[in-house]
């Protein structure tokens, strides 16, 4: 067991639990902050996307339905998810899940080919995800509860 004994530590000691105390709502803020980066990139591939792949009313389907979820705490675990919701109706009249929709654009179907347009947009803007958490993170930590 380590000892400490100084000026000042009493202090430290006193952030510390209160910091520890708003540890899970900065979590909460930095995957928010996360989460935006990796929607917007997302996005921008879908508007990016040709007009051989989907055509400018299947795009803005997809747009319309790209959503994220609530923040979820389950097991220490803080996450949030970037979803596809909703239906669009097909050049035939039938309602299609806009999820199964980028489903095949992304991976590909015996009719379609892979645009890897989702897997394009995490990979390219996890650096942009890990700086935009990290400054969040640093941002709450320095303004220490003072808003």
């Amino acid at each position: 067991m380590a000892r400490f004994i100084g000026e000042g530590v009493q202090d430290a000691i006193a952030e510390l639990d209160e910091m520890s105390g708003r540890m899970l709502d900065i979590c909460k803020m930095a995957v928010y902050s996360g989460t935006h980066v990796e929607f917007e990139a997302i996005k921008q591939q879908i508007s990016a996307l040709d007009d051989s792949a989907i055509n400018q009313h299947g795009r803005a389907e997809l747009l319309a339905g790209l959503s994220s979820s609530k923040i979820k705490v389950e097991g220490g675990c803080v996450s949030a998810a970037i979803t596809m919701a909703g239906y669009f109706t097909d050049h035939t009249g039938r309602l299609v899940p806009r999820a199964l929709i980028a489903h095949a654009l992304n991976k590909g179907t015996s009719t379609m080919q892979a645009t890897h347009m989702i897997d394009k947009a995490v990979r390219n803007c996890r650096s942009d995800v890990e700086k935009a958490m990290k400054e969040r993170i640093e941002k709450e930590i320095s303004s220490n509860g003072k808003r």
